[in-house]
């Protein structure tokens, strides 16, 4: 390993979106899971500090050709459709997004190309989509780019609804064939280091720890750190 590549990536810049953003994520957040909830986001984003992993999945190209809806112990996962990005926008959890529902919305509409949809009894469970590319602007690229193979994406979101059984495997494992059979050969993930059981599944669908990623807040500023991990065992409890 090069000094580059053992260094920590360390870069310091504004917390992104403006003032109105904020409040309106502030609002969305006391709407979704209250004032106490909302209350300790908001100290995080001043003081504290998240911890992330970044993992990154090798894919193989399904032996047959994947073709979506699928049905899997009684789940459906289908292409995601533009009525469904309401639903979904509504659905999915705010730790995974702080955007206000209009910017979801928004982002959803640019990535429906690759997003899926989980459904159980006609209602969705949950979905995941991605974004194009893996490249150089994003903090952690120094730490992952010697474990890709090339093409790559990233997982921008995948969720499942609390509860749903199943529903997490199956959205990743058919999403990852999905992808696998357009030509993608990495997938890379972020996961926070308090979410077991969604490093569980990664780890189940062949994925590697290959970095940690720590975000400090401070009076409006951000300082991510990533640095490298070379044994993925100190993580495996």
């Amino acid at each position: 390993m090069s000094d580059l590549e053992a260094r920590s990536d360390q870069r310091q810049t504004p917390v992104a979106g403006s003032r109105l953003l904020l409040v309106r994520s502030l609002l969305f957040s006391v709407c979704l899971d209250g004032c106490g909830a909302t209350l300790q986001r908001g100290w995080t984003r001043l003081f504290g500090t998240e911890d992330w992993y970044v993992f990154v999945r090798h894919l193989v190209p399904p032996s047959q050709p994947v073709k979506l809806p699928i049905d899997t112990n009684g789940i459906s996962v289908r292409h995601m459709s533009a009525g469904d990005i309401d639903q979904v926008a509504r659905l999915l959890p705010f730790d995974l997004d702080r955007r206000p529902l209009r910017e979801r919305r928004q982002r959803l509409r640019a990535r429906l190309a690759d997003a899926i949809v989980a459904t159980r009894a006609n209602r969705i469970v949950g979905a995941a989509w991605y974004m194009n590319t893996v490249n150089a602007q994003q903090p952690w690229y120094r730490a992952v780019e010697p474990h890709l193979i090339h093409p790559a994406r990233f997982t921008a979101n995948i969720f499942a609804v609390a509860g749903e059984k199943g529903a997490a495997w199956a959205i990743a494992k058919l999403a990852n064939d999905q992808l696998a059979a357009a030509g993608v050969r990495s997938v890379v993930g972020l996961i926070r280091s308090t979410n077991k059981p969604s490093m569980l599944v990664s780890r189940l669908l062949g994925g590697k720890i290959v970095a940690r990623q720590r975000v400090r807040y401070r009076f409006g500023f951000r300082t991510i750190v990533v640095d490298p991990v070379t044994d993925e065992q100190a993580f495996a409890k």
